[in-house]
């Protein structure tokens, strides 16, 4: 006595998940690395951003402290007159 002749529902029933499995499986491999290569991107994106972002906020600083000595120049230059 085997399994196949003792029950064979159960032995099509676990042939019909074994088609699914292999199948599934596969597709949800793909669908995992697709969204961990995007999801890198996204970091990756928002990492130039912010690098991008703390660039022009230098700038805008460095650009601030200038013109605040000039202006303190400027003061500096108009009480000697």
């Amino acid at each position: 006595m085997s399994i196949e002749e003792d029950n064979p529902v159960c032995v099509a029933g676990l042939a019909e998940w074994q088609a699914f499995l292999l199948f599934c499986i596969p597709i949800i491999g793909i669908i995992w690395t697709y969204s961990k290569a995007v999801h890198r991107c996204l970091v990756i994106e928002h990492r130039e951003t912010g690098e991008a972002d703390e660039i022009a906020l230098q700038t805008a600083t460095a650009n601030w402290r200038v013109s605040e000595g000039q202006q303190k120049t400027a003061d500096i230059s108009s009480q000697s007159r």
